[in-house]
């Protein structure tokens, strides 16, 4: 073995260790009907809007998305193994520090949901740190451009409010703001199903979903007025977009706060301002 190959086993080693005590059901995923509709959940370790979030991982499964649910060792002790194995009942369920085949999981993805992300792994990811599972497996997915979406209640409305320090509140508002730029989805609502029907729609069906125009990841999409385009741009608007609007356009009669302003541009979407023309 070259220095080189072995360097890269090493690499590999360090980055993706493997341990015992993993469920795994294996899958065709090539010969799966579901290739494409491919979910992992992370859950992470908080309980916060948990029942939400089970009935619509569970309108996904009804759906016919393939789910796969990896939970961290806090995710078993405060969401509870049993508790996602009876309500959610995933096609498969993973449990421990790590497994075999996480490269595998990674590539074969389509959409990651983590319901529950906490600061602690917020924190981690946001600056590149990723000594335990959950971090290592969300960096991964991002670093492979996989769709992450993450819901936010457990970063702002954790055991205690983050509003209650100002400092405080602002540095995990910019984590946030850096998961966004890496690629993430970020929402304040467990309403998986809708965010994803909502990109999966014809352009001939773009208004019954905020007239949201999906193509491909290298192009840029675009929301205009329409009737359900809020008149005035929040920042709770802004997030609960999907990473594939790049760009927003402004029309007369329409809003938009500094806050939402200073997000865009943070998520690297485009405004548009047609008010003045």
């Amino acid at each position: 073995m070259s220095n080189k190959e072995l360097m890269k086993k090493v690499f590999q080693d360090m980055a993706l260790p493997v341990f015992e005590g993993s469920s795994v059901k294996p899958v065709d995923l090539e010969a799966s009907d579901l290739k494409d509709r491919k979910i992992t959940v992370l859950l992470l370790g908080s309980d916060i809007s948990m029942d939400s979030a089970f009935k619509s991982l569970v309108k996904l499964r009804e759906s016919g998305y393939l789910l796969t649910v990896v939970m961290s060792k806090a995710a078993e002790h405060l969401v509870g193994k049993d508790t996602v194995e009876s309500v959610v009942q995933p096609y498969r369920l993973i449990t421990g520090d790590c497994y075999e085949g996480v490269q595998g999981l990674v590539r074969n993805t389509d959409v990651v949901i983590l319901p529950n992300l906490t600061q602690n792994t917020l924190a981690k990811v946001a600056v590149g740190v990723q000594d335990d599972f959950p971090s290592m497996l969300l960096w991964q997915f991002l670093l492979q451009k996989v769709r992450v979406i993450v819901n936010t209640d457990s970063i702002r409305h954790a055991w205690f409010s983050i509003d209650g320090n100002p400092k405080m509140k602002k540095v995990m508002e910019g984590h946030i703001k850096t998961l966004a730029e890496y690629g993430a989805s970020i929402i304040e609502h467990h309403d998986y199903d809708s965010v994803l029907m909502r990109d999966q729609l014809p352009a001939s069906k773009r208004g019954s979903a905020g007239n949201s125009e999906v193509r491909p990841r290298h192009q840029k999409s675009s929301l205009t007025v329409s009737e359900e385009t809020p008149r005035v741009i929040t920042e709770a608007w802004l997030r609960s977009l999907s990473a594939t609007n790049r760009q927003i356009v402004i029309e007369k009669g329409m809003m938009i706060t500094p806050l939402a302003k200073d997000l865009a541009k943070s998520m690297g979407v485009e405004i548009v301002d047609k008010r003045q023309r």
